[in-house]
């Protein structure tokens, strides 16, 4: 008998596993429905801020990229924090061209891979109703399906972190070393994608101690610890080791990015960010949060009843992925968000699709062996179904909900309208015309640039005037109030981006003079921001520019 067949043996006849093949049809439309949702409205809305500083990093060369990452992901790119290697795969689908489309096509490519390796974790784990099930959950979870959409590397994480925890339980279940290597490969690739990576290498470090613990207690006759610890740790700390070795030459980067923090100190708000997490992760409603918690204790339950590795897996995977990760984000950088925690939804998803699968399977058995029950003539399959749709369904009405709010959701985050902002100046602008910027002009040249090449820019980091100053377009963001005599100057609001035109040609001193008059109103308008910040920045720089 086959060794995962034997660690499935089934105790309440839920964890069976019968050939993948008998499953392909349904995969075949999970799949195609997942690549539809993903791909659907891929171009729109315009690139928000995370996602054009991503970009802005993919476009640069990847050799850069790898040789010195500082400076072009950090420095020249505004700030894109995550790892040297985590942008090749939107550079090389930028090298076809520019398209908020292209941008985002490997994270809906990575997020359609996620749903397919979901299925091999469920079926492993807990057998393939479960697999099937929790398939079609990630296929429709709104909250993955947004970063499936996104121009970062959350949808890559999501599908390292999967297959990371897919080839250690098949490692240490199956005993073999071409499973160590893909558990090696995954954790490598996926560190290098994200660095919450390493918040599922702790998970799975923690299991492992836990399954070592059990081995110890159980083995009779006692004696041969080392050798047993060797053998069930030794295989998953070389992995980590190899993996450690490989990032040495990036340390300098993660070193570099940890070491500072947006906005911070921020105070740790553990049951506060957890809370939120699993809302966001999940659902804002009370009533379908309980459903959530009360079939992911069930599928616990069943996970263990069908093994204690398994079982073991998935508890440390759903219980600490979220605390591990706000912790860890707190100590490491104290900048914490809500989808930092996306690697820890697949185990809430296999535990929720284990809830329901058991649900349905001892309701209908519940119905059909009872002599009163008007279900007892029935078979009980299509009892089962109809409990699996009935516990399933409030979870997919929510979703399909937040489905159509992820538009504007993602406009209403910071240069949410950046598109439309620059769609506006370019249709409008004369040539020759200058945008002086803040944001910095390479968030502006993103949309501007690959349509018109005659306009010149100022901003923080720019240091040379253009020839002549014809029109001038000013770019505010975040600029919470507006001076009281711009409501004359004919401004345009983009959600966080005002944009003001001055017409009229100007000698260079004149100018820079109506320059440093529009900025210092709008600073004393917004005292003590990061706008005014900026703007005292660019004041400073504009004396010099005429020597």
């Amino acid at each position: 008998m086959p060794v995962e067949t034997k660690l499935l043996k089934p105790k309440i006849g839920l964890c069976n596993r019968y050939p993948i093949k008998k499953d392909y049809p349904i995969l075949l439309i999970l799949i195609l429905l997942a690549t539809f949702l993903r791909f659907n409205g891929l171009n729109k809305p315009g690139l928000w801020q995370d996602e054009a500083v991503y970009t802005i990093a993919a476009q640069k060369p990847i050799s850069d990229q790898i040789v010195n990452p500082i400076k072009t992901l950090r420095e020249d790119s505004l700030g894109a924090a995550d790892p040297v290697l985590s942008a090749i795969p939107f550079s090389l689908a930028l090298k076809l061209g520019f398209s908020n489309y292209l941008a985002r096509f490997p994270a809906a490519l990575f997020g359609i891979l996620s749903v397919a390796i979901l299925y091999r974790l469920g079926r492993a784990l807990l057998g393939n109703l479960v697999g099937l099930l929790a398939t079609f959950l990630l296929c429709t979870s709104s909250f993955h399906l947004l970063y499936s959409q996104e121009a970062r590397s959350y949808s890559q994480l999501t599908f390292f972190t999967i297959g990371s925890f897919l080839f250690l339980y098949r490692a240490i279940t199956g005993h073999k070393w071409i499973d160590w290597l893909f558990y090696t490969l995954f954790i490598a690739a996926g560190i290098s994608s994200h660095y919450d990576m390493a918040f599922a290498i702790v998970i799975q470090g923690i299991f492992l101690a836990l399954f070592t613990l059990q081995k110890l207690l159980q083995q009779r006759p006692k004696g041969g610890a080392i050798k047993t610890l060797l053998k069930s740790c030794g295989p998953f700390l070389l992995s980590v080791t190899i993996v450690f070795l490989l990032r040495l030459p990036w340390l300098k980067d993660f070193f570099y990015w940890s070491a500072r923090t947006l906005g911070g100190p921020y105070q740790l708000d553990l049951t506060g960010s957890f809370i939120s997490s699993i809302q966001a992760l999940t659902s804002q409603t009370f009533l379908v949060l309980l459903i959530y918690l009360f079939l992911c204790v069930v599928g616990v339950g069943l996970a263990i009843s069908c093994s204690f590795k398994s079982g073991a897996l998935l508890a440390c995977w759903l219980t600490l992925s979220i605390p591990v990760t706000i912790i860890g984000l707190w100590f490491v950088s104290q900048f914490f968000h809500q989808r930092h925690t996306i690697w820890g939804l697949p185990g809430i998803l296999v535990a929720t699709a284990g809830g329901i699968i058991t649900l349905g399977h001892f309701t209908s058995r519940i119905l059909t062996k009872s002599k009163c029950s008007s279900f007892s003539k029935l078979p009980s399959q299509p009892i089962q179904f109809g409990v699996i749709i009935l516990l399933a369904a409030p979870i997919l009405l929510v979703n399909l909900s937040q489905m159509q709010q992820i538009p504007g959701l993602k406009q209403s985050w910071p240069l949410g309208r950046l598109q439309e902002a620059t769609s506006y100046i370019t249709a409008q602008a004369q040539p020759n015309e200058t945008v002086i910027g803040i944001p910095n002009a390479q968030y502006l040249q993103l949309y501007i640039q690959p349509v018109r090449q005659d306009l010149f820019y100022l901003d923080i980091k720019q240091h040379i005037l253009p020839p002549r100053f014809e029109g001038r377009w000013y770019v505010f963001y975040g600029a919470e109030d507006i001076p009281p005599r711009w409501d004359q100057l004919g401004i345009e609001k983009f959600q966080d981006i005002l944009v003001l035109y001055r017409p009229n040609p100007c000698k260079i001193a004149d100018c820079l003079s109506e320059a440093n008059t529009l900025l210092s109103e709008i600073a004393h308008a917004n005292p003590d921001s990061p706008l005014a910040e900026k703007i005292e920045i660019i004041m400073a720089g504009l004396p010099q520019l005429l020597h």
